[in-house]
């Protein structure tokens, strides 16, 4: 089976040494061990360990970082909200690009690390007519309640499949 791997959280440096990119590594090396064509595909490539599978970066373009600039200058107290509209805006230029890539390689699912705000993986695999599982961690205490329930409800009832990550390797 082809399997798309996404993680388009910019706090997670795939190759790195932080829990959450030690359980990417660890969920690929599993789906590689059980015969399954991996990519993954992220914006935080960084790090100095192996990874079982292609490894495609998505750069952020300068879109991302210039809205993020953009909101600082604007609203100096916004601080908070700098990397949310980070994310956000970073959804379009990750969409394009990995729906470039699923087009030619056509995977069979697309597995998401869902963080909050990115819902490019969605809309790639509803596109690309791949089943969807999305993983979502704990997490997201510092955001309005009400607009990470909202987000998260969106995310689980547009996912054909949905778990969250154990709490030991979120």
């Amino acid at each position: 089976m082809r399997i798309a791997y996404l993680c388009a959280d910019f706090g997670i440096p795939i190759l790195g040494h932080k829990g959450a990119s030690v359980h990417v590594r660890e969920l690929v090396t599993a789906l590689t061990a059980e015969g399954h064509e991996v990519r993954v595909f992220s914006p935080n490539p960084s790090g100095s360990n192996n990874l079982a599978a292609a490894l495609h970066a998505v750069s952020p373009d300068g879109l991302a970082e210039t809205c993020r600039r953009l909101l600082r200058r604007a609203l100096p107290g916004a601080r908070p909200l700098d990397k949310e509209v980070r994310e956000l805006a970073f959804n379009l230029t990750f969409y394009r690009s990995v729906r470039n890539e699923l087009r030619s390689w056509r995977p069979d699912a697309v597995y998401e690390r869902y963080s909050l705000f990115n819902l490019a993986g969605l809309a790639l695999a509803r596109r690309s007519g791949a089943s969807i599982v999305m993983c979502r961690r704990s997490g997201g205490r510092n955001r309005p309640d009400g607009v990470r329930k909202g987000i998260v409800r969106f995310g689980r009832r547009r996912a054909d499949r949905h778990r969250r990550a154990a709490p030991l390797c979120a």
